[in-house]
């Protein structure tokens, strides 16, 4: 499974696994969640909640609930390119090496062609989900 979250700027962040319940929680220093991106089901696969805290001052988190356990496989911040923003990509596997899932959070839609073959978006605190990429396309207005 692969997480992916633009981030404005190059920031600190932590990688936590937790069991009963599994959750992988990532903690993020100088970012605030906006505030549209509070919860969601995502029900594919590992992933079956997600949702998004504001903490301390300048602290924040994305807390993915799972139904089994992980292992982190490898925390990436990729350098912002071409005037896009900077992507932090987490791999996780689990232990048991079956089938996984990539969940990405992205406003940039060459990042969820190059990644992803199936959809979802979040639109006014509501999530679709889409079987295709060319559904959400239809779905989603590229050029906003």
């Amino acid at each position: 499974m692969r997480f992916v979250a633009d981030l404005p700027s190059p920031t600190e962040f932590q990688v936590v696994t937790r069991g009963d319940p599994y959750s992988v929680t990532v903690e993020f220093a100088g970012v605030r969640a906006p505030a549209e991106l509070q919860t969601g089901r995502a029900g594919v696969n590992m992933v079956s909640l997600y949702h998004f805290e504001n903490g301390g001052e300048g602290q924040a988190r994305a807390v993915l609930d799972l139904n089994g356990p992980v292992r982190v496989r490898q925390a990436t911040l990729f350098p912002a390119t071409g005037g896009q923003p900077f992507d932090l990509e987490i791999r996780l596997r689990r232990p048991d090496g079956a089938h996984s899932t990539t969940v990405i959070v992205s406003h940039q839609p060459s990042t969820i062609e190059k990644f992803c073959n199936r959809a979802a978006i979040l639109r006014d605190g509501r999530l679709y989900l889409f079987e295709t990429l060319d559904e959400a396309k239809q779905y989603y207005d590229y050029t906003s």
